[in-house]
């Protein structure tokens, strides 16, 4: 008979964060349950993410968890890594996880990209947003991605480069 965990409740992130380690240290060779350990893993961050207030710190911790226990590779966990970076002031950790993402073939989708340009712009990098808006694929642009490109500039006092956007 096989042994198939509870699902993390996603209302707190201590029961969340549980089920992720009973099934990161004793189910995560077996496919399903490194299904479950992933589906658990997005519970468990994103309750980190949506508490009050929000658990940078423990949901970067679970993401390098993740990570490091060699979960599939998904731009789901890859967003909420770089939103909790971004929270934890740690934008290099975004760029990071962003950079990964690009290197496991994950193509990134608008919401991505919104979440790794604001962390960009809440380290004043408006030069490093704007690069990386330019370098965005045309499925990952939409108005979220081009607003918080043009707030960097405008937050920078770059309004000449805010008006090349809108042109």
């Amino acid at each position: 008979r096989r042994l198939r965990p509870r699902a993390a409740s996603g209302a707190s992130p201590a029961a969340a964060l549980a089920t992720f380690d009973l099934l990161r240290r004793r189910f995560v060779p077996d496919l399903p349950c490194r299904q479950a350990a992933m589906g658990a893993t997005l519970k468990a961050v994103g309750a980190c993410l949506s508490a009050s207030p929000p658990q940078w710190e423990r949901a970067l911790t679970l993401y390098d968890a993740a990570v490091q226990a060699r979960l599939e590779p998904s731009l789901v966990l890859s967003t909420l890594g770089m939103q909790a970076a971004a929270g934890a002031a740690q934008p290099e950790k975004a760029r990071g996880i962003w950079e990964q993402m690009l290197a496991q073939g994950l193509q990134p989708d608008a919401r991505a990209a919104t979440v790794f340009l604001r962390s960009l712009s809440a380290s004043g990098d408006w030069r490093g947003v704007l690069a990386a808006l330019a370098a965005l694929p045309p499925r990952a642009i939409d108005t979220q991605t081009v607003n918080t490109a043009l707030a960097a500039c405008g937050a920078a006092g770059e309004l000449g480069e805010a008006e090349q956007l809108l042109a």
